[in-house]
């Protein structure tokens, strides 16, 4: 016997969906300050690029512990996860009735795949009043991609200048930022320091080509990851 491994959304369509306020229950974690004047629902990947076995993921160690710090209160929901297991219907019904049932008052995403339903988020926006923010990653080469999901939100932060410039002429509600790093994991550990760069990530894109900058320009740049 030959055994096959069942296709995802194969799997999806096998697999029985509990009531949508039973998942909703089930899949709320709650961050920072319960009972704080602002409520957040938090959406963004949990595991490094969906995947549990890979470990937590970049948003996790830096946006999400480092906004719990703040005077908010954060509901979050796995939403990849969710995706994963019981598909794109399923995730939006219970994105709809946490938004709802816990009184949200903004949306933080941080995109990754484009799971969540268009028309639900301008709902959200437009007739429930709901700060929506999208906080776009890898905005250099993902922007064709996302051009119908900005105008799904009510702000757009991107760390790309170029792209940030581009949506304001559209007349886009467009911030320009940078990634943050949580200072209360990155921090001197007070050891001799023997490379000047040292990079810890995947190869793809221009990375490669800013490593070879640095290395041709005399400074110490190690670069770790697949």
């Amino acid at each position: 016997h030959i055994a096959h491994k069942v296709p995802a959304a194969v799997a999806r369509s096998l697999r029985k969906v509990p009531p949508t306020d039973v998942l909703a229950a089930d899949w709320v974690e709650r961050y920072g300050k319960q009972g704080a004047k602002r409520k957040i629902l938090y959406l963004a990947v949990k595991y490094d690029y969906g995947i549990r076995e890979r470990g937590m993921s970049y948003e996790e160690y830096n946006f999400l512990s480092s906004i719990a710090e703040l005077d908010v209160d954060i509901v979050r929901i796995d939403l990849y996860t969710i995706h994963q297991l019981y598909g794109k219907k399923a995730l939006n019904a219970v994105i709809k009735e946490v938004v709802l049932k816990e009184r949200v008052d903004t949306i933080m995403y941080f995109h990754y795949l484009d799971v969540l339903d268009h028309g639900m988020l301008k709902e959200f926006r437009d007739s429930y009043g709901i700060r929506t923010i999208l906080w776009l990653c890898d905005d250099d080469v993902r922007y064709e991609e996302t051009k119908e999901l900005v105008l799904c939100f009510s702000q757009i932060i991107t760390t790309i200048k170029h792209r940030h410039e581009q949506r304001k002429t559209l007349g886009i509600n467009s911030y320009h930022s940078q990634f943050y790093a949580n200072t209360r994991l990155y921090r001197s550990f007070r050891v001799k320091k023997s490379l000047d760069v040292v990079f810890v990530g995947q190869k793809f894109g221009n990375r490669g080509q800013y490593m070879e900058f640095l290395i041709r320009n005399g400074i110490s740049a190690h670069a770790y990851g697949p």
